[in-house]
């Protein structure tokens, strides 16, 4: 199984071109998309490029995807939402979980961690 993964995307065209390049160049089985696929703007056109990969894209949403961007991923042919759900590829099992942790900062700068 070859896998190749990414992150921070940020909806960035001159990303998501490098990413599509390398994904035709490596030939993997599955392209990893580790959050901040867009940048709040936008989510349908970025998801768009991604359902046109040369290789199935799975996904989780990162703190800079509305909470609807793990709809849309499942919206498309080639794109899976991987939020609180398993998806295979060859037998391989991928699962994920989309957001990010709110951290609360108090006035004394101490800061207390909580989840989305």
């Amino acid at each position: 199984m070859r896998i190749y993964a990414v992150a921070d995307i940020h909806g960035k065209p001159e990303k998501i071109a490098l990413v599509r390049e390398k994904t035709e160049a490596l030939k993997p089985d599955a392209l990893v998309v580790a959050g901040d696929i867009t940048n709040y703007f936008n989510p349908v056109d970025v998801i768009e490029q991604f359902n046109h990969m040369p290789a199935p894209v799975l996904a989780i949403r990162g703190n800079t995807d509305l909470s609807r961007v793990d709809r849309l991923l499942d919206d498309y042919p080639n794109t899976t939402s991987l939020h609180l759900r398993e998806h295979k590829i060859k037998g391989v099992g991928f699962v994920g979980v989309s957001g990010t942790i709110m951290v609360d900062f108090d006035p004394d700068g101490s800061f207390r961690v909580k989840m989305l």
